[in-house]
């Protein structure tokens, strides 16, 4: 079954169009080969605390409240965010990203339905032009940490 998402243009006017997001190979299954769990009822801030994977499958996520690991191709970034706006009603999170080096960016995440999946947009500025950026993150597991 394919999970439909709103996604962003990369470029143009502010456009949207739907986009069928394909299941990876562990979804609608635990590691045990049940049916995953039920995530629905949960708001967007309670569904990111998890584990996420790329639909690429480069970079994993490991969150909790207030702080991610980011394990892009082994290597380990360790941050922190703050959750700037939540609509519930839609499953939107924004959040904003922060490095150790005082870095950071914006990312709004748009959820499915059954917050297994999720539509990561930021933007970046190049010579005067902004640019939408977007991933798509799939739900793994509760884990926080990689081992």
């Amino acid at each position: 079954m394919f999970a439909m998402i709103i996604a962003a243009c990369l470029s143009g006017p502010a456009l949207a169009t739907w986009m069928p997001i394909t299941p990876m190979p562990f979804q609608d299954k635990d590691k045990h080969g049940l049916a995953e769990p039920d995530r629905s009822t949960m708001n967007p801030r309670e569904a990111l605390r998890a584990h996420w994977i790329t639909r690429s499958g480069r970079t994993h996520y490991y969150i909790v409240k207030d702080k991610l690991i980011m394990v892009d191709e082994g290597e380990k970034k360790h941050q922190t965010y703050q959750v700037v706006e939540e609509d519930n009603d839609v499953g939107v999170l924004t959040i904003r990203i922060r490095t150790p080096e005082g870095g950071g960016h914006e990312k709004t995440l748009r959820f499915d339905n059954k917050r297994t999946g999720l539509l990561e947009t930021i933007w970046i500025e190049l010579g005067g032009k902004k640019y939408y950026v977007s991933t798509i993150w799939f739900y793994v597991d509760d884990k926080t940490e990689p081992n």
